[in-house]
């Protein structure tokens, strides 16, 4: 396929010479994304270190045979850099000497000795070009969707790829989800076969030290106060995640969610700045009332109006009652998928089958039992304030709401006013949570504390038996609903293995088991 030609496939001399006259590298960080850079730099013949400040049970990369140095407080003393020519940071590092990672002291070592500091994402964008300047004669691109967000990358870039697959379009995902960037270019290079489209999920986290990025599809889903334990605030939060349309400079068609007023405004302000003179789109659940925007109609159905075609409004043989997803944000995130797509194929037929038997990833709104009168839904991605907002707004009372885990410096007082407009049973369970009680009690808003999970979804059930009792004459369904608001690393590996453990959790004690 490859249809669209990028000049910015000359790839940036001064890195590519400096990369290629390059022998010694030194990674920091020796997570997923700092094994997947170690493994494509040393099948590149360059002499890499990997080290860790944490004690790895496994120090051996697969596919390789360098050992990760582990247990190495961070910041390291100027010493490692002796020699180095690049150095490549994890995401997990932040940059901010106030959030002590120790990357700030080694960032200020690297200055003074000008050695260059790149990502994951500079070294996939590079891997492409020099891929396809090596491989394809004609110098054609592989288009890049870039997709970031607060909240919904997962489920979007899922979905796209999804659509593009049965479109016969072959498009891979990867980034902030799994396989990494650059694992899923180590694995499409062994095939000998790149992708029609990368689809990509990008972090703050990725974008903020990243330097060279040329995206052909980009867009931020929405915008919430959250990653304050890695940001400085949200300024600097938002300015990592307008790195998504590209760097240095925008590369990519926009594509903006008319929702958040704010942001729409900021992206826009942003694009003007550079110039970029694409023909951008907009999505949202309303209706689509300019050129090459996307949303709902008053009938539910799926429409958008654009200028490419004759037909300026279309609507898509698609309503929401047929979606097996439920809330605004869904619906929002599946405009925005359409108007992606709709770049590459106008088969909205195919595209219209595969919406309609959809299922959303598991952690988020998975309403995955049903018992009696009561529906147990895990939404243990909702991992910050805005995620549980938009789980609440999903669904109606009763309801009982579990929130707790690690705040990460957010402030409870939007949550706040949301349940102060519900009649909500709330419960937060966890040990450092006097954020969310404080919150709630100077709120006036009635609450539970309970010491973990377990207690809580026994005093969950312990609520929904009542409620169910004193309305047997006229029987309702309550929803029982995690959707924490807080990150799971208090207690958790992440949030996969609390919304498991959630799962277990209530099959035991709808049985009668022992919770160990």
């Amino acid at each position: 396929m490859n249809m669209f030609t990028d000049s910015s496939l000359v790839v940036d001399n001064q890195l590519y010479k400096k990369f290629e006259l390059s022998k010694k590298f030194l990674v920091l960080g020796a997570g997923v994304s700092g094994q997947a850079c170690t493994k494509w730099l040393e099948e590149n013949q360059k002499i890499v270190t990997i080290v860790d400040s944490r004690a790895l049970k496994n120090k051996k990369i697969e596919g390789s045979k360098i050992t990760i140095i582990t247990e190495k407080k961070f910041p390291l003393s100027d010493s490692w850099f002796k020699q180095v020519d690049f150095v490549v940071a994890s995401p997990g590092l932040s940059p901010h000497i106030a959030k002590k990672s120790g990357l700030a002291q080694m960032l200020e070592i690297t200055k003074k000795r000008k050695i260059p500091v790149v990502t994951e994402l500079d070294l996939f964008d590079l891997a492409n070009k020099m891929y396809l300047k090596k491989n394809d004669k004609n110098l054609t691109t592989i288009p890049i969707i870039a997709v970031t967000g607060t909240n919904g990358k997962t489920s979007v870039v899922k979905l796209i790829t999804k659509l593009l697959n049965a479109l016969g379009i072959d498009a891979q995902d990867a980034g902030n989800i799994r396989p990494s960037l650059l694992e899923a270019f180590l694995q499409r290079k062994i095939l000998n076969k790149m992708p029609d489209i990368w689809v990509l999920e990008l972090s703050s986290f990725q974008l903020a030290l990243s330097n060279q990025f040329s995206p052909t599809f980009s867009t931020i889903l929405n915008l919430s106060n959250d990653h304050l334990d890695w940001h400085l605030n949200i300024e600097e939060y938002l300015s990592s995640k307008l790195k998504v349309f590209g760097i240095p400079k925008p590369t990519a068609q926009a594509f903006i969610c008319r929702k958040d007023t704010k942001l729409f405004k900021k992206i826009n302000e942003y694009l003007h700045t550079y110039k970029n003179n694409f023909t951008n789109y907009t999505f949202g659940t309303d209706f689509p009332k300019t050129d090459n925007s996307f949303g709902i109609n008053i009938s539910g159905k799926f429409c958008f109006n654009d200028s490419q075609v004759k037909k300026i409004f279309y609507e898509f043989p698609l309503s929401v009652e047929e979606i097996n997803l439920i809330g605004d944000h869904n619906y929002s995130n599946i405009t925005c998928c359409l108007a992606i797509v709709f770049q590459f194929s106008k088969n909205f037929s195919k595209m219209t089958k595969v919406l309609k038997n959809h299922i959303g990833e598991p952690h988020r709104l998975e309403n995955f039992l049903t018992t009696g009168n009561i529906n147990y839904i895990d939404d243990s991605k909702a991992t910050n304030i805005a995620a549980t907002i938009s789980a609440i707004e999903s669904l109606q009372e009763p309801l009982i709401l579990l929130v707790g885990g690690l705040t990460k410096g957010q402030n409870f007082n939007l949550l706040c006013e949301i349940l102060n407009l519900r009649s909500i049973n709330l419960i937060i369970f966890g040990v450092n949570v006097s954020t969310i009680c404080e919150s709630f009690k100077n709120s006036s808003l009635l609450f539970e504390k309970v010491k973990d999970l377990k207690e809580a979804v026994v005093l969950a059930n312990k609520i929904a038996k009542e409620k169910i009792m004193l309305s047997h004459k006229t029987p309702t369904q309550i929803n029982i609903l995690l959707s924490p608001a807080c990150s799971s690393l208090d207690t958790y590996k992440n949030y996969k293995h609390r919304g498991e453990d959630f799962k277990k959790l209530v099959t035991a004690n709808l049985h009668g088991e022992r919770i160990c």
